[in-house]
């Protein structure tokens, strides 16, 4: 929660670097070791997109929220989750 929420804290704390590395290697696992700039960025999004949900939407039915939040990631990443 602490990477979700306080970005602030983060910061204070020198972790922010962290965070973006963490995101980069989501990257690479998805889309292989030299990913284009348009499948770091769809994964960035996707990633980022995550986190903006479990923020946006606190009250929301935790498995509804799951199952928008995966779809519309999957959808950033141009994957098909239900096939």
């Amino acid at each position: 929660m602490l990477m979700l929420r306080e970005l602030t804290t983060l910061a204070d704390l020198g972790l922010i670097g962290l965070v973006l590395d963490w995101r980069a290697r989501l990257g690479k696992l998805l889309h292989g070791p030299e990913p284009t700039l348009a499948q770091a960025t769809r994964a960035a999004v996707a990633v980022g997109g995550l986190q903006d949900c479990a923020l946006q939407f606190p009250d929301a039915p935790e498995d509804d929220l799951r199952r928008a939040a995966v779809d519309a990631a999957c959808a950033a990443l141009g994957l098909d989750r239900h096939s």
